[in-house]
């Protein structure tokens, strides 16, 4: 899932899709990647790379990432539960 400008793109990998909904569509109704050109074999495929190497770039450095935040962050979360 994807957030643009406009609206909320899903990437589906098996069997590989595209679904896009306005930021309007609170219910995720009405599909609109048919409409944008979106479902097209170049699209996909081009999407599906670009995730992979998100995804292989997550793999690689995510552990390493460091997340900082102020004290009175990290005791609403902790009282949050997490």
């Amino acid at each position: 899932m994807q957030h643009t400008p406009d609206g909320i793109l899903f990437h589906h990998f098996q069997p590989p899709r595209i679904e896009f909904y306005a930021l309007s569509d609170r219910g995720q109704v009405h599909d609109l990647a048919k409409q944008r050109g979106w479902e097209s074999a170049e699209t996909l495929e081009a999407l599906t790379r670009w995730l992979n190497s998100r995804w292989a770039e997550y793999q690689r450095y995510g552990s390493r990432l460091q997340l900082s935040m102020d004290k009175a962050t990290e005791e609403r979360l902790r009282a949050l539960g997490y």
